[in-house]
């Protein structure tokens, strides 16, 4: 915007991150401090008019506090209403799964975090990390205007962790952090005893346009554009240029778990001898049999199936 020389801190604030606890605490401290805007918006509607209103303002920033679903949603919306010049993200991370934090870095969570975000700004950014990212798109072939824009993907048996860990966290009292590493943990004990009900029991996949495999149960379907996962985990092939896409498909019942486990560990997967197939793409087309997820949050596939790509890039800045 001509004519301004401070740069615009805006913040979107997520009261529902499972930091947050259903405050918006740290969106009414920064509409306090001078050149911040915030807003906490509790629908998706809110959250487009907030994001209209900051890119009207001209903002230089956007910080984020939540977890990876409050990204998601964030970087949704982003292109469609800034265009070509969306602003660097910052993340202060509050949710119950912060991937996203743990690769690009962020500025600590809370009151602090958004300090830190501000002290860097007046000191002209000096010390920050920038880094740059695609997003993993999702797009629904008979509903063109529909897509998702998160970094991980989930299917079969990331499906069942997922809604494990939602039920644990409400009929438990556990905070969803906790609830996630506890339905991680029973998927593979359910896993290793053999369980059939962990699979998606129809998948077919296509990556850049080849053939469809044949229709079949699949243990676990993955895909990320990050370059760092949980736990040391990265069951693709190392990171390297070219296609941002990487994508896992593990063949049900998987075979020697543990091992393959160990080689997740130590990144010498995909492994067709274990019955796990992957790589880079550009794109991949994916039919299911359930639900998959993407960063948290539960999405019906539909009857044409889904196809995921990389997609915009965005910048990132921690300190």
């Amino acid at each position: 915007m001509a004519g301004r020389t401070m740069t615009t801190v805006a913040l979107v604030c997520n009261p529902f991150s499972d930091g947050n606890g259903g405050l918006a605490s740290l969106a009414e401290h920064a509409a306090t401090l001078p050149g911040v805007l915030a807003c906490a918006p509790t629908t998706p509607d809110d959250l487009a008019e907030a994001l209209k209103g900051f890119a009207n303002a001209g903002i230089d920033v956007l910080a984020v506090d939540g977890g990876d679903g409050t990204l998601r949603e964030v970087m949704t919306l982003l292109p469609e209403i800034f265009g070509d010049h969306c602003p660097p993200l910052a993340l202060l991370p509050s949710g119950k799964t912060n991937l996203a934090a743990r690769d690009v870095g962020s500025f600590g969570g809370g009151r602090s975090g958004l300090t830190r975000l501000l002290d860097m700004v007046r000191d002209g950014w000096r010390g920050a990390h920038w880094s740059e990212r695609q997003a993993l798109e999702v797009t629904w072939p008979d509903q063109p205007q529909r897509r998702l824009r998160g970094f991980l993907f989930g299917a079969g048996a990331f499906t069942h962790a997922t809604r494990m860990a939602g039920s644990w966290a409400h009929d438990h009292g556990f905070r969803q952090r906790s609830a996630v590493a506890i339905g991680v943990a029973r998927v593979l004990w359910e896993a290793l005893r053999g369980s059939k009900m962990l699979a998606d029991p129809m998948v077919e996949y296509a990556p850049d346009g080849a053939d469809a495999t044949p229709a079949a149960p699949r243990f676990l379907m993955l895909a990320t554009t990050a370059r760092t996962l949980m736990l040391g985990l990265w069951p693709f092939p190392p990171p390297a240029d070219g296609p941002a896409l990487n994508w896992l498909g593990v063949a049900h019942p998987p075979r020697r778990l543990p091992l393959a486990l160990w080689k997740a560990w130590r990144g010498t997967l995909p492994d067709p001898a274990l019955g796990i197939e992957g790589g880079r793409c550009r794109r991949l087309d994916l039919r299911l049999g359930g639900d998959f997820v993407v960063d948290g949050e539960v999405y019906q596939t539909g009857p044409a199936g889904i196809a995921l790509r990389a997609g915009p890039t965005f910048r990132f800045v921690a300190g």
